[in-house]
């Protein structure tokens, strides 16, 4: 199942995969400060379409 559109506000979305019903996207690199990681599910027969939300703070690398 698709998921559509994980991705941070500032680069284009990616589409993954669920897998056993967990999506996972890797951001690389990720700059120093607080980024806006938004998902949104497309849904299917079983499942409504859903949408979240959250922030990550990077403390160390690079910026």
């Amino acid at each position: 199942m698709p998921v559509k559109d994980i991705a941070r506000a500032e680069r284009t979305p990616q589409v993954v995969t669920l897998v056993k019903g967990t999506a996972s996207a890797t951001f690389n690199p990720l700059q120093k400060g607080t980024h806006t990681v938004t998902a949104n599910y497309n849904g299917d027969v079983n499942y409504a379409t859903s949408s979240a939300t959250t922030t990550q703070t990077v403390n160390s690398g690079q910026g």
